[in-house]
């Protein structure tokens, strides 16, 4: 019977010293395992977050660029598209060039009474005729011309004469006339002495069928009274825009 409980006591003591806490300062065997297995775990999981988050960066980055590709393709699709859409404005809209410019010269003369001579004066009336060349109306809003006996150095446009926006087809034509320019007795013979020569500039605004504004401007000078009119300065007088 001694033999027996000496036995027991044997292997009880042998199961339960492993699961002792500390003595002196000495850790058990299973205590160093779990604090090892506990920070490689730790440590598992930080390098398992490191690569998550280079993940996100990595997505995100892809991400805005294919964002930023997508911009940029669309942008220039919609640029295609404006740039068709403008061609195609161009191929429609309205167009105003210059068929004919005349200048008249005109002479009356004037009675200065007491059974005097009469007195010759002449008269510049400037006239040009405007043709529709493009596939839509064109809605003129106004239109100046200026006849000179003397070379113009800048263009100085009165108010226009237009009391009301005219319409003009397409191939249509439309002329103006300006004011008479009246001259002196001196400036007469002056003009006379010199062959007649003469000018006249101007310009003209439209509307398209679309909305859009268009200015002509444009200048002729003929040297004599029979002479055709030629085109006149440079980019002082001709614009169009």
């Amino acid at each position: 019977m001694l033999r027996l409980l000496t036995s027991l006591f044997a292997i009880t003591d042998s199961i339960l010293r492993p699961m002792a806490g500390p003595i002196g300062s000495e850790l058990p065997n299973w205590a160093e395992a779990r604090d090892v297995e506990i920070q490689q775990r730790m440590a598992d999981l930080a390098v398992q977050m490191l690569q998550l988050t280079w993940a996100q960066l990595t997505l995100g980055i892809v991400g805005t660029v294919g964002l930023l590709y997508t911009l940029l393709e669309s942008r220039k699709a919609t640029a295609a598209a404006m740039r068709a859409v403008r061609v195609q404005q161009t191929a429609e809209r309205a167009v105003l060039v210059i068929t004919s410019t005349e200048i008249w010269v005109r002479s009356r003369r004037t009675d200065i009474g007491d059974g005097g001579p009469l007195i010759r004066r002449a008269e510049l009336i400037p006239r040009v005729t405007f043709s529709n060349k493009g596939k839509s109306i064109a809605l003129i809003r106004s239109c100046s011309l200026v006849a000179t006996a003397v070379e113009p150095c800048a263009p100085e446009y009165p108010a226009s004469r237009l009391s009301a926006h005219e319409p003009l087809d397409p191939d249509g034509t439309i002329s103006f006339e300006g004011e008479t320019v009246a001259l002196t007795t001196q400036e007469t013979a002056a003009h006379d002495d010199a062959g007649r020569p003469s000018w006249v500039y101007g310009n003209i605004r439209y509307e398209d069928l679309f909305g859009e504004e268009h200015q002509l401007c444009f200048a002729y000078h003929k040297s004599a009274a029979h002479e055709a009119c030629v085109e006149f300065g440079g980019d002082t007088f001709w614009q169009w825009g």
